[in-house]
């Protein structure tokens, strides 16, 4: 039996995406926790998880990107 191929970072960053998006559909939580509990399910730090939900379409303000650098 042939080991599996171990996935690229691109493709990682990609099927994250590809799941934060369906995630993002049914997420039934408070705004204000989005990001905690896109940290929680897709194991990334604050600011990744940020730019991963801006890439989805989230809309952060410049003053809480700033927090969230700042936190971290």
């Amino acid at each position: 039996m042939e080991k599996k191929k171990k996935l690229t970072k691109a493709e990682r960053k990609e099927a994250c995406l590809r799941k934060g998006k369906q995630w993002l559909l049914i997420y039934i939580g408070s705004p204000k926790k989005m990001n905690k509990h896109y940290r929680e399910r897709f194991h990334v730090d604050a600011v990744n998880a940020a730019k991963d939900l801006q890439e989805l379409g989230v809309n952060y303000t410049q003053e809480q990107l700033d927090r969230i650098k700042q936190a971290e």
